[in-house]
């Protein structure tokens, strides 16, 4: 009997559908229920779904009736109907399938991120970090993979229908016979025996299940959770100082591939960085994970699960005792540019500090719930999962420095939400970095469910949908290090976000090609007035965009040309 830990009324449903689904053979009946869990617009009727996969795990044949054609499995659709349909205890889920991406050994891969849990983007951001951790690298390489793999096999035949409620809805024929021929012959380029056994643990329950074994044979079982329910594996393998650890280093390497258009001596961001008293480096003095300058401030960022209780204000303390006496000198510990000796900054008395304290919570798998008391004076503590979105989505340093600011001055005296602090940063960025009154009812402030994950998927879906991810270019490793802005509709206009001036017009082209028109004011930095020369610069980038038509021409003529960049 299968086990859960989220759905207790799960067993009722289950029970239900075993009573029509013993009635089919095993092998039409696996590929049916993988359809419907695969089909986009059910992903709001999770629990039924799940339902459906533990079927398969105690299914008991009883009957041989067949679903080999549409108007076969159309039949057996609806028998199963009312079980299945949404209920009051079903939430909308965002439905994606593949526009989200994430980057590992310099290759992009398709994720989902609507899987019914809270900050999944973040936690898959820091996966390759726990993979290394616990050697696991190559065993990431293959989820990945076949995750991604079969995400692009159904990409173009798994269509959102643009309804945005919880639904339980017939797939479309094609989708149906796309599912025989994966059965068939996509799944054997996998090792899913493999892929089985990773995923395999004592703890393992339906809605962790992602094969199922008949007869000495493996099947694959359609879980949009695979990713996520890998970390909460490997997390097991780990105590809490290599939390801690995975925790900073996760965040320090999404600092470093962020900021890397910005070499400059003046980059904004020190990561790792400590006090240096009297400029000079001292063994003992506590790491901070990153130090970010901003237009009318700093930013400091301390992972609390660092210290003992009490220990954290007494750094506070120390911090702020320098800081007054205008003797606050910071440095980088690593010396990421190749420069002659690591970066430094002087933070003068007058320079307001803003502390950012997380812990290091990663896994959307476990519960976590932060308490804090309105009267009580209390530093607010977010999660690492918290820092990547701020890292991530944030315009600049001022963005991270300005809501530091607004959540210790917050104009109410309570917020509910789910998804961690992370929402609340979403509600209040998308808000024009203002929460209007109006909003707040009885002194409380409301964050949506799965805030987070929605703002996630909208942003590629509109932002980077044209993206070159397919390019293993060194300006388009990261693409949230753009400021992304669509001007037409093949024209978009990148600005760096970190770095002084660099950007540029991106040209899309047919058959993933695309032209990169460039601008860097660091071109002109001898020129003494830049203005007189702006004309000419407008002039020179209108007839280069005028010309583009012809360049088009080139590579619709030449079908030989395909996922290149100029």
């Amino acid at each position: 009997m299968v086990k859960t830990e989220v759905f207790p009324e799960i067993r009722m449903k289950i029970d239900r559908l075993l009573k029509i689904t013993n009635e089919y053979r095993f092998c039409d009946f696996v590929k049916a229920v993988y359809c419907i869990n695969l089909c986009i617009n059910n992903r709001s009727v999770l629990e039924s779904c799940l339902a459906l996969n533990a079927s398969l795990v105690e299914y008991e044949e009883k009957g041989n009736q067949k679903i080999e054609t549409f108007d076969d499995f159309k039949i057996f659709f609806d028998k199963i109907y009312d079980v299945m349909k949404p209920g009051m205890a079903d939430d909308y889920t965002v439905e994606d399938f593949g526009e989200v991406r994430i980057r590992y050994n310099d290759k992009f891969y398709r994720v989902i991120v609507g899987t019914g849990h809270n900050n999944v983007f973040a936690c898959l951001n820091f996966l390759p970090t726990l993979a290394r951790k616990t050697s696991h690298e190559e065993e990431l390489n293959l989820a990945l993979v076949y995750s991604s793999g079969v995400i692009d096999y159904f990409i173009e035949e798994n269509k959102n229908d643009g309804i945005v409620e919880k639904r339980f809805v017939l797939p479309s024929e094609e989708l149906f016979y796309k599912v025989q021929r994966f059965f068939k012959e996509e799944c054997k380029k996998y090792d899913i025996l493999k892929l089985a056994s990773l995923m395999k643990s004592d703890k393992t329950t339906i809605e962790k299940s992602h094969f199922v074994c008949r007869e000495d044979n493996v099947y694959p079982l359609y879980n949009v959770s695979l990713l996520i329910d890998l970390y909460d594996i490997w997390e097991n393998e780990i105590d809490s100082t290599q939390q801690i650890s995975v925790a900073n280093s996760g965040i320090i390497d999404r600092i470093y591939g962020l900021f890397e258009t910005d070499r400059s001596s003046v980059c904004l961001m020190y990561a790792p960085a400590m006090i240096f008293p009297n400029q000079k480096y001292d063994a003992t003095r506590k790491k901070y994970t990153f130090i970010a300058k901003a237009s009318h401030g700093v930013v400091v960022a301390m992972n609390a699960d660092e210290y003992q209780p009490g220990e954290l204000e007494k750094e506070i303390e120390n911090i702020e005792n320098y800081h007054k006496n205008g003797t606050l000198q910071i440095g980088e510990t690593y010396n990421r540019f190749d420069q002659s000796g690591l970066r430094g900054l002087h933070i003068s008395a007058d320079v307001p500090i803003q502390y950012l304290i997380y812990n290091s919570f990663l896994n959307p798998n476990q519960m976590y719930m932060s308490l804090r008391e309105a009267e009580k004076k209390e530093r607010k503590t977010c999660t690492a999962l918290d820092v990547i979105y701020y890292l991530d989505f944030m315009d600049d340093t001022d963005e991270l420095f300005e809501y530091l600011s607004y959540s210790k001055e917050r104009d109410y005296e309570r917020s509910f939400g789910f998804g961690s602090d992370a929402a609340l940063y979403f509600t209040w960025k998308n808000q024009e970095r203002y929460i209007a009154k109006g909003a707040i009812v009885f002194n409380m402030l409301d964050v949506g469910y799965d805030t987070e994950n929605e703002t996630v998927v909208d942003y590629f879906r509109e932002k980077l949908k044209d993206y070159p991810f397919h390019m293993k270019d060194y300006l388009f490793r990261e693409p949230f290090s753009w400021k992304i802005e669509k001007r037409d509709c093949d024209m978009y206009e990148y600005t760096a976000k970190h770095g002084m001036g660099f950007g540029g017009m991106y040209f899309t082209l047919l058959r993933n090609n695309y032209v990169f028109l460039t601008n860097n004011v660091e071109f002109y930095k001898d020129v003494k007035d830049f203005g007189e020369y702006r004309q000419w610069i407008q002039l020179l980038e209108e007839i280069i965009t005028e010309g583009f038509d012809s360049i088009k021409c080139i590579f619709e003529d030449d079908r030989a040309i395909c996922n290149t960049g100029i």
